[in-house]
């Protein structure tokens, strides 16, 4: 699992080059997007999320972060992460 993480920060360091300077729960919500879409996927299909976490609106950055081919129970605490950003 810790190689698995560690193989989605490299891949989201590249997508996201201050990845590493965002809030943890900024991180921790990027990270759960991009195991469950890709990090290719997250990026393209979710190109208002990008441009939010890039600017580090994070209020609008949760709000982008609704996948709906997952249930809210599952988007949820994503959402969170972000909103509670600081």
């Amino acid at each position: 699992l810790d190689s698995r993480i560690d193989g989605f920060k490299t891949e989201l360091n590249g997508k996201f080059p201050s990845f590493d300077t965002y809030p943890m729960t900024v991180q921790f919500a990027i990270l759960d997007m991009a195991f469950n879409l890709g990090t290719l996927g997250l990026v393209t299909k979710f190109p208002s999320f990008k441009k939010a976490i890039e600017a580090q609106d994070w209020k609008k950055a949760a709000t982008e972060s609704n996948r709906p081919q997952v249930s809210v129970t599952r988007n949820k605490p994503g959402k969170k992460w972000l909103e509670d950003a600081k």
